[in-house]
Formats: structure tokens, sequence, C-alpha cells
């Protein structure tokens, strides 16, 4: 069978009931439902390629790649490049979608929100979604190239922000199973946290993690956004990366994370343990490089 265009696929499915698995028997029109339709009918992929590890569809980007999806699609952790055919994934637990989410992007965001294809609650329709608790994106390695001109070669300027965690290299901060800390200079409080942007405008930004534990154990490592001109202050945290001790008990790893920060916004890391660990783990490098570029 012939692939369809983002468009094609679009029309194909708005005001439809899609299903493909036939679960949970309840209600078995779901988001992932959607998802599983566009990857085989736009993607090229299989059915077993958007199985979900955990039972919820945010597990498809956490434990990204499964069953050889990376063949497929590409992984971008936050929302900054979002375009048209991209597959929008929002964490479990998050405010709007408690049970996580995900939708196609077909258009680039606005003002916080994208226009996507997105099924349940309804059928599939075209509806605006907060991006507040997204992860990120898969983008098909079929799609066409971005079509979007590009502006006149300008020079470009970086300012960088360094920021490391003062008490993980002094003896390690310990992480029990389901706890963690934040990113801070100066205090030992786990729940204080240091921004480690300092202006407005996109950033490609950076996380350090060294840490030693139980071989299989995990931590998770997030770059947690708050805008500070908002009341009351909520936190949006934007997953990076899961990271799984290897077989001597280490990790020692280097995750991106791009952001557009706006004005008010601060951008907080943190590193916690899965909940499923079986010891505590020890981080000895906690670390963020920030890099903000602007025209000159």
């Amino acid at each position: 069978m012939a692939l369809l265009t983002v468009d094609q696929w679009a029309n194909s499915v708005n005001g439809k009931y899609i299903d493909h698995d036939g679960f949970p028997a309840g209600n078995i029109y779901q988001c992932h439902d959607l998802w599983i339709d566009y990857l085989m009918r736009v993607a090229g992929g299989t059915q077993a390629m958007g199985y979900a590890p955990s039972g919820l569809t945010d597990s498809v980007f956490t434990n990204f790649p499964v069953n050889g999806l990376d063949a497929k699609v590409t992984r971008t952790s936050g929302t900054a490049g979002i375009r048209k055919g991209d597959v929008v994934f929002w964490v479990n637990g998050s405010a709007n979608y408690p049970y996580s989410h995900v939708a196609v992007a077909l258009a680039p965001p606005s003002g916080g929100n994208v226009l996507c294809m997105s099924q349940n609650p309804g059928p599939a329709q075209q509806l605006n979604l907060t991006l507040a608790g997204a992860l990120g994106y898969l983008r098909p390695r079929n799609l066409p190239t971005d079509p979007t001109p590009q502006p006149d070669p300008q020079e470009i300027t970086v300012k960088t922000y360094f920021n490391r965690d003062k008490f993980a290299p002094t003896g390690g901060r310990t992480v029990a199973p389901g706890a963690g800390f934040y990113l801070h200079r100066t205090s030992s409080v786990i729940s204080a946290a240091d921004n480690v942007i300092g202006g407005v405008g996109p950033y490609s930004l950076t996380a350090h993690v060294y840490a030693e534990g139980t071989p299989g154990d995990a931590l998770r490592v997030f770059y947690v956004v708050q805008n500070q001109n908002e009341t009351p202050l909520t936190n949006s945290p934007h997953f990076v990366e899961r990271l799984v001790f290897d077989k001597t008990g280490r990790i020692n790893a280097n995750v991106e994370f791009k952001w557009v920060a706006g004005l008010g916004d601060a951008v907080f890391l943190r590193c916690e343990g899965d909940a499923a660990n079986t010891s505590n783990a020890k981080v000895t490098v906690l670390g963020s490089d920030a890099y903000l570029f602007s025209v000159a």
C-alpha cells in the first residue's frame, strides 16, 4: 500500500474513530490508536513498532527506541522545532493529560499551543493543544525537508551559561528510589533550584550526569520550566532522558534539550531515581550547559 502524505492522512481520519488493538475494552478509541495509524500509513512502520512498553503512550517516547522504531522516526526532546507531521507526546501525570497523550502536529506551534490531529476524547479531529507537559516529538524519516524559506545569512552570536551542582562532587548526592533533587550552586536542600538560563530566546541545553548505582537501576533527567511572571507559579517538567546504570554500576551521560525561552521563563535541572530502583544511587556530577543563540 502506498504511503500517504500528512495532509492525505489527516483528511482520511478526520471525524472518524480509529482503533487498531481493541484495547481497553471500555474505550477502544484511544490517542495511541491514532499514533499507530499514522506510523503505519505515513511513516511506513508496523503496529509492533509503536508498542508502548508501560501501557501508557508516553513510554513510546521515554523508552525510545523500541522494536526498531528508530528506523522510521527520529526523536527530539522539548518543543523547539515542531512542524507539520511531527508526533508530539505529553508526559503521564501532566495537568491536562494525567494518563499521557499523543497527537500529530498539523502546523508549527503558536502561542504555547499546537494544532494537532488528536483522538480521545471524541473521534480523530483537529484540536489546538497546549504544549504544557509536552515531552518532545518523533519525526518520520520520510517527511519532506522543511520547506520554510531560510533567511539571508546573518552573524549568529552565542551566550553561554554554565552551572554545576556544588554538592554532587563532594561525596555525591544520594538519590533514593522515587526521590530526586535540583541542581543548585550553593544549597544542599533538595528542593532548592537554580535557574540555568539567563535570557529570552532559543537555547540548546546539555545536562551532564555522572552517577554510581546498581546495574539496571535508572535515573531520570528533567528540565523544569517555570514562568515567574505567572500567579500562581506552575512547573512544566520536560522529560529529557532515562539513564540506565551499566554493568559496572555507572552512568556517564550528556543529554541535550532544546527550548525557546519566553519573557519570565526560568529553567531548572532535576535528577530523579526510578521508583522501581532496587537501591539508592549516588550522583557525583549534575551540570547544565546552556547556549543562547541570537542574530547580531
